[in-house]
């Protein structure tokens, strides 16, 4: 989800995590393979900030459909 929102690569948006600059619900996350919920807000410094609105189904290729709204940007 980070990487389509800031529409950069997935190693970017790591070392975004990494650096300390991405928040859930107001509170800094340190692991790239944190598991967001409904209505989570996602906040990138620099990017702007995005709520959670739906977490579908799975792909052909098991990837899990999450759809957000943009808030800032």
């Amino acid at each position: 989800v980070l990487k389509d929102m800031i529409h950069k690569s997935r190693s970017i948006a790591k070392q975004l995590i990494e650096k300390k600059r991405v928040k859930v619900n107001h509170t800094i996350i340190d692991s790239p393979d944190f598991q967001l919920e409904m209505n989570d807000l996602l906040s990138i410094q620099g990017f702007g900030r995005a709520q959670v609105t739906d977490i579908g189904g799975r792909t052909k290729k098991d990837k899990i459909h999450i759809t957000y709204h943009t808030l800032f940007k």
